[in-house]
């Protein structure tokens, strides 16, 4: 079986779920998410334009895995 590499939007979002546990989701900065997911700025904004979009999906992602918790 092959082992699937994480892509960058993967590691943004993890990167930035990183930064708002440590500092809090109102001191979260978009150079702080990049920094720590070992991407650029430019490319943490191709992937999530605003850092609204960057937390609508991080919502998005904890709503995916709690209603995969509710299901297994």
């Amino acid at each position: 079986m092959k082992t699937r590499r994480t892509n960058s939007r993967d590691r943004i979002l993890a990167a930035a779920a990183d930064v708002a546990r440590e500092s809090g989701p109102g001191s979260l900065s978009l150079d702080a998410v990049a920094s720590r997911a070992g991407v650029s700025k430019g490319g943490l904004l191709y992937n999530f334009p605003t850092k609204a979009k960057l937390m609508q999906a991080l919502v998005e992602e904890y709503l995916r895995a709690f209603e995969q918790a509710l299901d297994a």
